[in-house]
């Protein structure tokens, strides 16, 4: 993607006791300083969900990915595997891999078509080419309108509108707004309203770029989902939906913000309310869902998750998003096989729980999270959950710290700060208060019981979730470094950083 490289290394034979390992390091081509990343993920398909099961084979493999690159640029890779049976014994691999770029502001060799009424503007889509740009001028643009053209990498279609707020597609009663059924189309710098759907991209279709747009009065946002949709960037979009806070009833549980299926997309630095699945992906798809990124969102009020990254299969990364007032914060149910990224968000106010993990999920990394919630902190009911860790996190509630029914297997839960003292329950595994939990469990011997003042400024935590909803909030940590001794360095999280 633009901000990340994911990799998948097949395992042929042997490893049958799990114990071989990949280590990855990387550097930009050419330059001599290596820099390591955390080592590859080891999947395993014997902890598969078994209720909800994948269309698709997932085989033996090391998985894993490279954090917070540079867009547009080479890097080389180098995978160094170890075996201490000698079965497959040692070996290296070096790749080079380069990032995509954010999409650029203009075709190489652009032709602007200039259109001022309905008419001329669904002429100049019916008749768009390669290097077009559609320049909408403001105005308010009656009834639905579609692309089935496509354009090029080097040229593409792009339309325009004059301004955000200016250009207005008005499509009451419509099933979309915009629908787009070409590859290489970018829309930009336009509203949408009215519409059952604000955008839709019905069509297998590669590089569909949606940025700077406005949609509002619409039940659902952008629909992306697609068994062959690859590499769309949707970006810096204000979406705002029909669910009324705080309605959390099932009717909200389907009404999604932004939806992707496929691979390679990024979602980044929108601002969404009023939908139940605020952004995410869909099962509507027979083929995997993987390399995908989901960052620097702000989620300001939802009715089911913030963040739903269900169904994914591999590399599936949500971080440094804001999730505010939603039923769950951040859904991986299930993740197939894995892995799949949670790290640096932010989730306020979630109804239900932080972390939504069910359906035998398996394969999963909760790194560097701060969650803030009424009642229990973390609080989790579901069937096995499996192949995960959880390391420096802070994890905030009012009445007990963790109460998760769940069996786990083959999972790391330490180095986070937890507040406030009480009952944890992990499994079967259940103690009274977090000294407890420290010298007579697996859990947390490294972990932390944070005291107040948790954060520099006031940060109210909320009783009841249905009577309490305020603006994004300042999670800075307090001066005394509240937390700071539970932090464990994770190679390309924080190795620059010196607190959860």
């Amino acid at each position: 993607t633009i901000r990340s490289i994911g990799v998948s290394l097949p395992i042929q034979r042997g490893d049958d006791n799990y114990n071989a390992t990949v280590s990855v390091s990387f550097r930009i081509r050419g330059t001599d300083t290596w820099r390591d990343a955390l080592p590859l993920f080891r999947v395993r398909p014997e902890y598969l969900s078994t209720e909800d099961i994948s269309p698709f084979p997932i085989g033996e493999q090391f998985a894993g990915s490279i954090l917070d690159l540079q867009p547009d640029t080479s890097y080389e890779i180098r995978l160094q595997v170890q075996d201490p049976d000698g079965v497959n014994g040692d070996a290296t691999q070096n790749l080079v891999v380069r990032t995509r770029n954010i999409p650029k502001s203009g075709p190489e060799s652009p032709r602007i078509v200039a259109v001022s009424s309905s008419g001329a503007l669904n002429q100049a889509l019916s008749n768009a080419r390669a290097g077009d740009v559609i320049s909408i001028a403001n105005g308010t643009y009656n009834g639905a309108v579609g692309i089935s053209r496509s354009g090029t990498a080097a040229n593409p279609i792009i339309i325009r509108g004059e301004s955000a707020g200016g250009v207005v597609i008005n499509a009451p009663g419509a099933d979309a707004g915009i629908s787009i059924k070409g590859s290489h189309v970018y829309v930009e710098d336009l509203t949408v309203r009215g519409s059952h759907w604000g955008m839709k991209v019905p069509a297998d279709a590669d590089d569909v770029v949606i940025r700077r747009c406005h949609i509002l009065e619409i039940d659902r946002g952008i629909d992306g989902r697609g068994d062959a949709h690859t590499n769309f960037t949707i970006y810096d979009n204000v979406l705002e939906g029909r669910v009324v806070w705080p309605d959390t009833s099932d009717a909200t549980w389907d009404v999604e913000g932004i939806a992707v299926t496929g691979s390679g997309h990024a979602v980044f630095h929108n601002t969404v309310s009023g939908f139940g699945d605020s952004i995410g992906l869909s099962q509507y798809t027979d083929i995997p869902n993987r390399a995908i990124d989901l960052h620097n969102n702000l989620v300001l009020w939802g009715g089911d998750d913030g963040i739903e990254a269900d169904f994914g299969e591999r590399n599936i990364r949500v971080f440094r998003n804001c999730v505010n007032n939603t039923h769950s914060g951040i859904s991986m149910q299930p993740m197939w096989g894995g892995p799949g990224y949670i790290y640096r968000n932010i989730i306020y106010n979630a109804e239900a729980n932080p972390y939504k993990l069910k359906n035998e999920t398996s394969g999963f990394l909760i790194y560097h999270n701060t969650s803030v919630k009424g009642q229990i902190a973390w609080e989790h009911y579901s069937d096995r959950v499996a192949n995960f860790t959880m390391n420096n996190n802070l994890v905030i509630g009012t009445t007990e710290p963790a109460h998760s029914s769940s069996e786990m297997v083959e999972h790391e839960i330490d180095y986070n700060g937890w507040y406030p003292d009480g009952g944890f329950r992990f499994g079967d595994l259940q103690v009274d208060n977090f000294s407890q939990l420290r010298n007579q469990t697996p859990y947390e011997h490294n972990g932390v019981l944070l005291k107040e003042p948790i954060f520099e400024t006031h940060v109210p935590i909320p009783a009841q979730f249905d009577d309490f909803m305020v603006d994004p909030i300042d999670i800075t940590r307090h001066s005394k470094r509240n937390g700071v001794a539970a932090r464990r360095s994770e190679s390309n999280i924080n190795e620059d950083f010196t607190g959860v």
